[in-house]
């Protein structure tokens, strides 16, 4: 099990976590602000890190960065507010500790969504991984920069997860965006659209914002 440090200024809502962690199995340290986090990361170095956005002396973010500047592969999941629990996280399952990560987050009833990059060579590992099963979705995201190659490599993970009981969704981004929406279109899979992805329309103009994009999408897919 993992070591996750609970991070939140509402005691009430950081207990309520660390209980929920700890009856997982999991060991479980506490600190209600970013500045307590820091000092309690440096001396404890935990597995993964749950962490409150919104705080007073310190927030989440400027804790983040702290962290990362001692520990660049700090596993730190973002949480709002443990009072209104996130409907979802992503983990990158290519990164270092995304599987404690994983665990942490849906032992604490977090939907975790497992993000497996084309071009890492890490779809082997999440199908060995016992938590393949728990999570709600995965997310096959084409990394690759030329179109050919990321949907060459979108197709050999899909492949490899055939038969796989859970929902996929694929998505590209800059060139490979409008590609892989269409291609998630035809094999009936998730897909998604917005500025994270992609600044450009279909034609190559600049969208006004993710409405733009989204109607463009529409109208692309209905024909």
């Amino acid at each position: 099990m993992a070591k996750v440090l609970v991070v939140d200024d509402a005691a009430f809502m950081r207990v309520r976590a660390a209980k929920v962690l700890e009856d997982a199995g999991h060991e479980v340290a506490q600190a209600e602000n970013g500045l307590e986090a820091i000092r309690v990361y440096a001396e404890w170095r935990p597995d993964v890190v749950l962490m409150d956005i919104t705080m007073p002396e310190m927030d989440g973010l400027a804790a983040l960065k702290e962290i990362r500047k001692m520990d660049p592969s700090a596993r730190v999941a973002m949480i709002r507010r443990w009072a209104v629990t996130p409907d979802h996280a992503s983990v990158n399952w290519h990164e270092s500790g995304a599987e404690d990560a994983a665990r942490a987050l849906l032992d604490a009833g977090v939907d975790v969504h497992a993000g497996l990059f084309t071009g890492a060579d890490v779809v082997g590992r999440f199908l060995a991984s016992a938590l393949r099963d728990r999570v709600a979705r995965v997310l096959v995201e084409i990394t690759e920069a030329d179109v050919a190659a990321g949907m060459r490599g979108a197709e050999q993970v899909l492949a490899r997860l055939a038969g796989l009981d859970v929902a996929v969704l694929l998505h590209g981004e800059d060139a490979t965006c409008w590609p892989a929406l269409v291609r998630a279109a035809e094999l009936g899979l998730d897909a998604r659209i917005g500025l994270e992805d992609t600044l450009l329309r279909p034609d190559g103009t600049v969208a006004a914002g993710n409405v733009d994009l989204a109607e463009h999408a529409v109208a692309l897919l209905v024909g």
